[in-house]
C-alpha cells in the first residue's frame, strides 16, 4: 500500500496537533498496537538538512493501538524555532521489525510577526 499524500500547515509559534487514523486499501482501521513511528520533517527529500524529528519513542508522537491513531503534537516552544517549510515522511515499524512509510508530504511554516 502507498504512503498517504498529507500536507502539514505549521503556524510558528502555536502548539501544533494533528490526529491522522491509518486505513488499509478496504478503509478498515489498521491496528497500530505494538509498532512505534517516526516523523522526520526535512528541508529537502535529497539530502536536506533535518529540521525535526519526532517519535513514539521520544517524543511529540502517540500512537493508539487498536483505532489505528497516530496523534502528532508539537509544542509551541518548537514550532517558535521553526522558520523555514519543508518536506516529511513519516514510518512506522511492528514489533517484528517491519518498516512501512504511511505519510508524507510538504510541511509549510506559516511565520509568525511575534517570533
Amino acid at each position: 500500500m502507498a504512503a498517504g499524500k498529507y500536507n502539514l500547515l505549521i503556524e510558528q509559534g502555536d502548539t501544533f496537533t494533528h490526529t491522522f487514523t491509518y486505513y488499509d486499501d478496504n478503509k478498515d482501521i489498521i491496528d497500530l498496537t505494538g509498532y512505534s513511528a517516526l516523523l522526520t520533517i526535512k528541508s529537502s527529500l535529497t539530502g536536506g538538512s533535518t529540521i525535526l524529528t519526532a517519535s513514539t519513542s521520544t517524543d511529540y508522537l502517540t500512537l493508539s493501538g487498536s483505532s489505528g491513531r497516530l496523534q502528532l503534537v508539537i509544542p509551541n516552544t518548537i514550532t517558535s524555532t521553526l522558520s523555514s517549510s519543508g518536506v516529511y515522511t513519516c514510518d512506522i515499524t511492528s514489533s517484528s521489525g517491519i518498516v512501512t512509510r504511511i505519510l508524507e508530504g510538504n510541511v509549510n511554516i506559516s511565520l509568525s510577526a511575534n517570533q
